[in-house]
């Protein structure tokens, strides 16, 4: 089993910003463009470029780049300060804000959709920790001098590495019952006939077991860079691949965890009782049908095997990484299926003609059972010398 980089770290699926992608919202922007500021009736005398929230980049954590401008108006004596929108490009409120094509914007160490000003780092971290990320702005309408700002990489949203075997798949919901047929109608001399009754709901499918947690390898120890003086270096081998930096005072999780068993669907609801026809009396209605009963939740998957060799020279290297093979959580039982409801009465017909009765609503479908959880894997921590792993540094990274 191959796990790609990308995957391995769970901060690349935790950040500020929750976009779905970058450069995918050309229609959305466009149609939103009338509502930014017509800059037509402003001169400005000053940008400055910075990001949209916090103050810090993060190699793993995509953040929103901001620009700012002191602008006077051209007519009136006026003077304002703008800022370029914020936020999802879908949805962004861009009223009294300046559109980023106002600007020419460009970046390192990452990729910038400079039409939303969002900027993705390169998840290499080691391309990044010795150069940091330099942000430049320039405004397209006049000659005026241009903002720019280099953010050295901090590492807070490394908090997870590796990655626990596969969830497994949630059982399907039971299918539904047949509503029972109406009654046959009658007339003012006859009665109507009775409705049917509905069928019951069908068994869910259950959850499926988790898959079992990789087999990982992992060296570290302690580095340098022009921005920070001890950061750990953590490179990950065996079924996935990954290198991470994160600061030693915030000790990160290595998983090689099992996967969690998928949930039991949920049972298939009761057909609805048949209404009762109308005649005289009326028909009387059906009874719902019972609900399906849920399905069992999968069991969780074992967890893998995992081994850290940290560098002799830094034995406070063990307790930074918190190692984690266990067994995959046991799938959730599925909800029972919805009794079906009533049939309605027949209604009377002619006069002094009672209606019918109404029907019963079917009982609910019983709940499955939940699943097992997975047993624990291995692991082990133990000093060695992990000179030939690290042997190759890029420029400005070194060990101490």
């Amino acid at each position: 089993m191959r796990i790609a980089p990308s995957l391995l770290t769970g901060a690349l699926l935790v950040g500020s910003l929750h976009f779905s992608g970058c450069g995918l919202f050309g229609m959305a922007v466009d149609a939103a463009k009338k509502n930014t500021v017509n800059m037509d009736r402003w001169q400005v005398r000053k940008i400055q470029i910075g990001l949209r929230e916090g103050t810090s980049i993060c190699p793993r954590r995509p953040v929103q780049l901001a620009v700012y401008a002191d602008a006077k108006h051209k007519k009136r004596d006026k003077a304002k300060k703008f800022e370029t929108w914020k936020g999802d490009p879908a949805s962004a409120n861009r009223i009294g804000k300046m559109g980023f094509e106002e600007f020419e914007i460009s970046a390192t160490g990452g990729q910038l959709d400079a039409a939303t000003g969002i900027f993705v780092p390169n998840p290499d971290m080691l391309a990044t920790a010795a150069t940091g990320f330099d942000m430049k702005a320039a405004y397209k309408r006049e000659k005026i001098e241009p903002a720019a700002l280099t953010y050295a990489p901090t590492y807070d949203c490394i908090t997870f590495a590796g990655m626990p075997g596969m969830q497994g798949q949630m059982g399907e919901m039971g299918p539904m019952g047949n509503s029972g047929a109406s009654g046959a109608g009658g007339d003012s001399a006859r009665g109507g006939g009775d409705g049917g009754s509905g069928t019951g709901g069908g068994l869910a499918g259950n959850g499926g077991d988790g898959g079992p947690g990789p087999n990982l390898v992992a060296y570290a120890t302690m580095v340098k860079t022009p921005h920070h003086e001890k950061l750990v270096l953590l490179k990950i081998t065996g079924d996935g691949e990954d290198t991470v930096l994160f600061d030693p005072a915030t000790p990160i999780v290595l998983s090689a965890a099992g996967g969690a068993g998928g949930s039991g669907g949920t049972g298939g609801p009761g057909g609805s009782g048949g209404g009762g026809g109308s005649g005289n009396p009326g028909g009387r209605g059906g009874v719902g049908g019972p609900g399906g009963q849920g399905g069992n939740g999968g069991n969780g998957g074992p967890g893998g095997t995992l081994q850290l060799v940290y560098d002799a020279a830094f034995p406070e290297l063990a307790s930074a990484i918190r190692l984690d093979v266990a067994g995959g959580p046991a799938g959730g039982p599925g909800s029972p299926g919805q009794g079906g409801s009533a049939g309605s009465a027949g209604s009377a017909l002619g006069e002094g003609a009672q209606p019918g009765t109404g029907g019963t609503a079917g009982t609910d479908g019983t709940g499955g059972l939940a699943g097992q959880p997975g047993p624990d894997g291995r692991a082990v921590a133990e000093p060695g010398d992990v000179s030939s792993v690290f042997a190759a540094l890029p420029d400005g990274v070194t060990r101490p």
